[in-house]
């Protein structure tokens, strides 16, 4: 196993904390909002956000550029002129997303395609909810700079901190307006606020200056030099979005708003779980960004997919007996026994998918993101069909086993790895 320092596994446990925090909040937000709104209402919101979530690519390979060159950088003028340009990117990205959703709304009538008698304006609360996984994607990447520099703790704060009066505005609005177009429309104004907030926090103890210095700081070169190394991940991006939401709207399509809600409920543990894992290996990513040694790069990758299967495998093992009871207690009279079922089918997806972090941490800091972008577009070519054939035969249940394509494309990944560093033969 690896032998972690303790800085590497406080950054870990701080990672998972932070990143787990939303999730844990989002346990408490979903029987509330089931409870004031159904679980049709939560199927609709569940349909709009798997739309939204495309809103993502906006910040596509950004989050992964701001580690892995601000740590490569050691002085600080370098580090804002990074910095700038990889803001100039994600607004670019940003409002080129903005025009498209105009000329969808000009040459499209939402209504058309989407009508419910609980809520009056879509087209409204569509570009509300992009506009929220903008502003989410912009606060992550004031964060990551945080992780940048290895301060874990200011960024375990802040992001707490920011999640905490988020989730507390949202409750509120929930219980007193039962409305999501408001709930949604006072979540961007929160999110607004505290990016704000965190910009001037930033700017304070890093001492850094560029917003004085805008046009000094933009580089042309410097642009194309975080395309290169993003280019992967933003087609990795694009792949995952789809990946990540096609089950969704396949289920809304053909088996309606309230079978959504409740396989939406399995996936959220699912996804829980993964992100657990992949937060608190995190910290493997800053490391494997400053190693220059192919050698001893290879050495940390090796123990961290031993280390995260053995580790898996017991959490995986308490979380199966528990599961149920928990469900229950969560849900209370709102639990229906198909979302353990389903859950189940999730859990050995779990597993067999831990191997894959350490694998795409290794990709990404090695600078070879079009590996990971050519193995995740032949797995978006394999699971698609794949999807569909097993949901025309299985159902809900097909859809599950169908995620398994990556973890088996996955595979032909470890073997590209083993050839390069046995034989140095390039991916």
């Amino acid at each position: 196993m690896i032998n972690l320092t303790k800085k590497d596994f406080k950054g870990g446990v701080l990672i998972s904390i932070s990143n787990f925090y939303d999730p844990l909040l989002l346990l408490i937000f979903t029987p509330l909002f089931i409870k004031y709104l159904t679980i049709e209402v939560y199927g609709l919101w569940v349909l709009i956000f798997s739309i939204a979530n495309f809103a993502k690519l906006g910040s596509a390979g950004i989050n992964s550029a701001v580690i892995k060159f601000l740590s490569d950088s050691n002085q600080k003028i370098y580090k804002e002129k990074f910095l700038i340009n990889i803001f100039i990117i994600f607004f670019s990205y940003s409002l080129f997303l903005v025009f498209l959703l105009f000329l969808i709304k000009i040459f499209f009538n939402f209504e058309n395609y989407f009508f419910f008698s609980f809520l009056k304006d879509i087209e409204f609360f569509f570009i509300l909810s992009v506009f929220f996984i903008l502003l989410k994607s912009f606060e992550e990447i004031l964060i990551n700079v945080y992780i940048s520099y290895e301060d874990y703790t200011t960024s375990t704060i802040i992001k707490l901190f920011s999640k905490t009066i988020l989730f507390i505005f949202q409750v509120l609005c929930l219980i007193y307006y039962k409305d999501i177009t408001i709930l949604i429309l006072i979540s961007c104004i929160i999110l607004i606020l505290s990016s704000l907030a965190e910009l001037f926090l930033l700017k304070k103890k890093y001492d850094f200056h560029f917003s004085k210095n805008v046009k000094k700081f933009y580089n042309f070169v410097l642009i194309k030099k975080i395309f290169y190394y993003s280019k992967g991940l933003i087609i990795n991006n694009i792949i995952s979005v789809i990946n990540l939401n096609l089950d969704k709207l396949i289920i809304s399509s053909f088996l309606g708003l309230k079978t959504l809600g409740l396989y939406n409920i399995a996936f959220l543990i699912y996804s829980f779980i993964h992100s657990f894992f992949n937060s608190f290996f995190f910290f493997i990513f800053p490391k494997m960004s400053r190693i220059k040694k192919k050698e001893e790069l290879y050495k940390i990758f090796l123990s961290s997919v031993k280390n995260i299967l053995i580790i898996g495998f017991f959490i995986l093992i308490f979380i199966f007996f528990v599961a149920e009871t928990f469900f229950q207690f969560w849900l209370g009279k709102k639990y229906d026994s198909i979302i353990f079922q389903y859950h189940q089918i999730f859990l050995i997806i779990n597993f067999l998918s831990l191997h894959t972090i350490p694998i795409y941490y290794y990709f990404i800091s090695f600078k070879d993101t079009m590996s990971q972008a050519k193995i995740a577009f032949i797995n978006l070519i394999f699971s698609i069909p794949l999807m569909i054939i097993l949901a025309y035969y299985y159902s809900i249940t097909g859809i599950i086993i169908s995620k398994i394509s990556g973890s088996v494309i996955s595979i032909y990944q470890l073997y590209l790895i083993y050839k390069y560093n046995k034989y140095d033969i390039k991916f």
